[in-house]
């Protein structure tokens, strides 16, 4: 069920592009100047699969209606986080670390985070968890054979909200909100 109407959407004003000069999607990201601080292609039939070009820096991007629910989810690529966005905050780690640095700003923005990495990363999201859960009210992380990009909408309500522990009023508020 990828992509929803809400992530194509996203996808769109964000610039993502096919090329068929790499064989691949486009991922651009800009600075608060809508200047390009660096992309990200992502190939389908050469190596390598991902190839990031420019420094991403503090330019962090989160998609999202930005705090919506308190929560982060916390990827490996970017069309995974522009899938997510459509229930809670995302952010792309373009790859597999997650900083000290970017864990801290998060910590002052959202009060749960989800480390979703992929089944070969375990080890890694293991580490980060445990590194970082105490930056965070309540902190998660998910192991998952294919990327959150792949899973249906049921499949990503259940994975992302399925992980926290959530007060009454809490599931009152979301449920208003993805209605």
């Amino acid at each position: 069920s990828f992509p929803t109407r809400r992530s194509s959407d996203l996808a769109v004003a964000e610039r993502i592009r096919w090329s068929e000069e790499e064989g691949g999607i486009i991922m651009p990201v800009y600075d608060e100047d809508n200047s390009l601080v660096m992309y990200q292609i992502r190939r389908f039939n050469t190596k390598p699969k991902y190839e990031t070009r420019g420094v991403l820096g503090n330019h962090v991007p989160i998609f999202g209606n930005q705090f919506k629910n308190g929560i982060v989810v916390v990827v490996e690529d970017m069309l995974s986080s522009i899938r997510i966005s459509d229930f809670a905050d995302a952010c792309s780690l373009f790859g597999s670390h997650f900083s000290r640095q970017l864990a801290v700003r998060l910590s002052k923005v959202y009060d749960r985070v989800l480390i979703w990495l992929d089944n070969d990363k375990k080890k890694e999201a293991l580490k980060f968890y445990l590194d970082y859960k105490y930056l965070f009210i309540e902190a998660k992380y998910l192991v998952t054979e294919k990327d959150p990009k792949k899973f249906s909408d049921d499949q990503l309500m259940e994975e992302i909200f399925g992980s926290f522990d959530w007060e009454e009023n809490d599931l009152t508020e979301f449920e208003s909100m993805v209605q």
